[in-house]
């Protein structure tokens, strides 16, 4: 029950005070199931009427800055910017909402060997289009590194991880990703070119909603502050951690290191990558 895994009857045997202890700990066990549910049910049905309606203001949006309804003012263009910026953010903190409810344990079902490698390649070409908009490049040196865990939640950690770099780096910058194995641990570096972070948020920046000190705008939507969070959650469940370090050249930027448990007896039939060459996102392809 501390883990959120509801799907397992209390059963307890023995001496009758014993069976009543059992008993009430089974009542709160099907308790917190049913509310778990509830709110499931509550947040996809909030989140459906939610963006029916903000489609519609998208895409009248859209139209009017196509200046389908007639030629807009500079002054009328302004307050369209303004709309859009708006409900891109609303869209954004409910699926940011949606994918946080989500972070709950991981079905076994679920579990299968993770090659760090080729999600770390396939979500740098994910995100070409956003560095490409940025002039960014990515510097790999990316190790042979296999962890036991659920893809997916791997591939939106380290998604979510790369996004905040780009969000932070400056335009024509570099980001490195740095994969390798120590410890009985993978562990993945990412680091930027960006303001960094301050040491008294690097705790913070990991709550819920907690938005730290928000990067130059250039005509980007604010986050809604669940990314990291989001990120840290799958982390703990695959019995891992994110956490913000300086980085070792001491340069300015900051360096966000995942650490998983790797897998030992899987490590050797992970397929090689190139290591310590940096790669163009043309190369990604």
């Amino acid at each position: 029950m501390g883990t959120a895994d509801f799907r397992h009857a209390v059963r307890v045997t023995g001496p009758e005070d014993l069976r009543y202890l059992g008993q009430r700990l089974e009542w709160l066990r099907t308790r917190l199931s049913d509310l778990e549910q509830q709110q499931t049910r509550f947040l996809r049905h909030v989140s459906h009427e939610l963006k029916t309606p903000l489609t519609a203001v998208r895409e009248g949006t859209e139209l009017l800055r196509d200046n389908v309804g007639g030629r807009l003012t500079s002054e009328q263009r302004e307050i369209v910017r303004i709309v859009r910026e708006n409900t891109l953010a609303l869209q954004k903190l409910i699926e940011d909402l949606l994918a946080y409810h989500q972070t709950r344990a991981i079905e076994p079902a679920t579990l299968g060997p993770v090659v760090l490698s080729e999600i770390v390649r396939q979500v740098a070409k994910e995100q070409k289009l956003a560095a490409f908009a940025r002039m960014l490049t990515f510097e790999a040196d990316l190790k042979p590194a296999v962890v036991v865990g659920d893809a997916e939640r791997v591939r939106t950690i380290i998604d979510n991880l790369i996004s905040n770099a780009i969000k932070y780096s400056p335009r024509s910058g570099a980001i490195r990703l740095a994969l390798s194995s120590r410890d009985g641990y993978a562990i993945l570096d990412v680091i930027d070119q960006g303001p960094g972070v301050p040491p008294a948020e690097r705790e913070r920046i990991f709550d819920s909603f907690y938005t730290g000190t928000p990067p130059p705008s250039e005509g980007r939507v604010k986050g809604s502050g669940l990314g990291l969070a989001i990120a840290r959650d799958y982390a703990a469940a695959h019995g891992g951690r994110i956490e913000v370090i300086d980085r070792a050249d001491r340069k300015p930027g900051a360096c966000f290191r995942l650490s998983l448990p790797a897998a030992a007896e899987l490590r050797a039939s992970a397929t090689p990558q190139p290591s310590g060459k940096p790669f163009t996102l043309a190369g990604l392809e």
